[in-house]
């Protein structure tokens, strides 16, 4: 415990030094280049004359909350501890874009949240070691799961919308395929199935389908299209479609024909998941069988006759 004590005036100072370093990467911008310079000097001599400030206009996650997380992600980037910016980007579509306060989370934002929640962490840290409940393996261990689960709170969330939208992809995917199907068998274009699926159909794979038609109508060919939607969803499965419809554009193979048969295939393996989830069921329900039902169901059937066996007990004695 004296080594505690002794200890906790360095965390304090390194936490100090830490909040002075981020304070003071907010307070430093880039300077800005001349164009523009130019550009806000233009602006501003075009702005109509009368206290009109645009910005009083906006909500405050836009004026306050954004630009701090941005300064801290930059000042996170610049020391080194953002990481593979390209996988956290990757990370972030695989989750559909999520958004934080209203606004969309960036690269940055997240790398902001990250090193906040180990800030966080750290000062939750110590407050734990100067709490006296804290003593002893319990106290230890209880402690190291809770700064644990405080620091990396932002990646088992994002970790958890990834899985969360993988799986209802994964789950949606065979119907879709069907009404791709029936659409291309009545004389529908692969555009005008993804269409009419995007219309007819919610989830993220019909979103995914209209926003690759999004990206085909500005111009990206149909099979860059395709490559990056089944990289945005991050799916096995979508990218064995995406890569046999490709294969079959450049092979000249009929569309309606490759889409029966990935039906079929992904239709059938839906369906031996669904077994093996099934199959898997009884080895899941032993541990809460042995330490919740059994135990109440010992107490319900076993004690009248503990009691009566008590009672014959103590009045023949």
């Amino acid at each position: 415990m004296d080594f505690t004590v002794s200890f906790l005036p360095v965390l304090f100072i390194t936490g100090a030094l830490t909040a002075l370093f981020l304070l003071l990467a907010l307070a430093v911008q880039q300077p800005a280049s001349a164009r523009d310079r130019i550009r806000n000097l233009t602006s501003t001599s075009n702005r109509p004359e009368g206290p009109v400030n645009r910005n009083v206009e906006k909500p405050l996650r836009d004026r306050l909350f954004k630009p701090v997380l941005s300064g801290i992600g930059a000042a996170a980037e610049k020391i080194g501890l953002a990481g593979d910016s390209r996988l956290v980007q990757e990370k972030l579509a695989n989750a559909g874009g999520p958004r934080f306060l209203g606004a969309p989370l960036g690269v940055r934002e997240y790398v902001a949240l990250k090193l906040v929640s180990l800030v966080l962490a750290g000062l939750v840290l110590i407050y734990l070691l100067r709490n006296p409940l804290m003593d002893g393996l319990a106290g230890v261990m209880a402690m190291m799961l809770i700064v644990l689960v405080i620091g990396m709170a932002p990646t088992l969330i994002l970790d958890r919308l990834v899985d969360a939208r993988k799986a209802k992809i994964s789950r949606s995917l065979p119907d879709i395929l069907d009404l791709l199907v029936v659409s291309a068998e009545a004389g529908l274009s692969l555009d005008a199935a993804m269409t009419r699926v995007a219309e007819k159909r919610q989830g993220p794979l019909p979103e995914e389908f209209q926003e690759a038609l999004q990206e085909m109508r500005l111009g990206k060919s149909r099979a860059d299209a395709l490559r990056d939607m089944a990289n945005r969803c991050g799916v096995k499965e979508v990218r064995m479609v995406t890569g046999s419809i490709i294969q079959a554009e450049q092979m000249g193979v009929g569309i309606a024909q490759v889409l029966r048969t990935q039906a079929d295939t992904h239709r059938l393996r839906r369906s031996q998941k669904v077994r093996e989830q099934a199959a898997k069921l009884p080895v899941k329900m032993i541990f809460p069988m042995m330490f919740f039902i059994f135990p109440a169901l010992f107490l319900v059937v076993a004690y009248p006759g503990m009691v009566m066996l008590m009672r014959a007990l103590g009045g023949n004695s």
